[in-house]
């Protein structure tokens, strides 16, 4: 019986390393990489010459509004889809709206690109 037990307190040993291990292995690349901060509004978040970098990583990515806009008929693939570079620089022409361009160009995942848009 107390080989038993010794054999239990093993086992819980290795798991607990385990577990360990794995969360600082997971961390550490997190550390080495790491995604970068959503930025406020004001400061300079890009301007149109920093779309083609911010669509090229969504693209990369495979993020949502990679693709642009669908246009006019709302069906994508047509004759009047808008590409994703010239939906970004139309919209960056308007000093109230931002793409938040440097961020989402920076990104390593869509779920970094979503918190570029949460302004602070």
């Amino acid at each position: 019986m107390n080989k038993e037990i010794n054999d239990r307190r093993y086992l819980a040993l290795i798991l607990f390393a385990l577990v360990v291990f794995s969360a600082n292995l997971f961390s550490g690349c997190r550390l080495l990489y790491p995604e970068p901060d959503p930025p406020s509004v004001t400061p300079a978040n890009g301007g149109s010459g920093d779309c083609r970098a911010a669509c090229d990583n969504l693209a990369r990515l495979g993020c949502d509004g990679a693709e642009g806009s669908p246009g006019p008929d709302d069906v994508y693939g047509t004759a009047d889809d808008v590409p994703c570079t010239a939906v970004c620089e139309d919209i960056t022409t308007d000093d109230t709206v931002t793409l938040y361009q440097r961020c989402t160009a920076a990104a390593l995942s869509c779920e970094a690109v979503d918190r570029c848009f949460e302004v602070n």
